[in-house]
């Protein structure tokens, strides 16, 4: 059983294309599960970047998410990792 299944799960916006997803609170972080980008975690930093208006570059960011598929965890977009995959304006 996955952790989004052990968890109350909310509907929420993804934080790389908008769509809308499903979120767990897992700690200190979030987990978002994306019919289009898929599923990785976001630390209340980046969190913070995205509430303060931070978009991301959505064709990097999916493939960076794509990249973690098969491993055990879903990768973490920590503040430093979300900078790196801004959307250019």
């Amino acid at each position: 059983m996955s952790a989004m299944q052990q968890v109350d799960r909310e509907r929420r916006d993804c934080f790389v294309c908008q769509a809308e997803g499903l979120s767990a609170a897992l700690g200190n972080h979030l987990q978002m599960e994306c019919p289009l980008c898929g599923v990785y975690r976001v630390s209340q930093g980046a969190i913070r970047l995205f509430e303060d208006g931070l978009l991301m570059d959505i064709d990097f960011t999916r493939r960076w998410i794509a990249s973690y598929q098969g491993s055990p965890k879903p990768p973490m977009m920590a503040t430093s990792v979300a900078l790196r995959r801004v959307r250019k304006r």
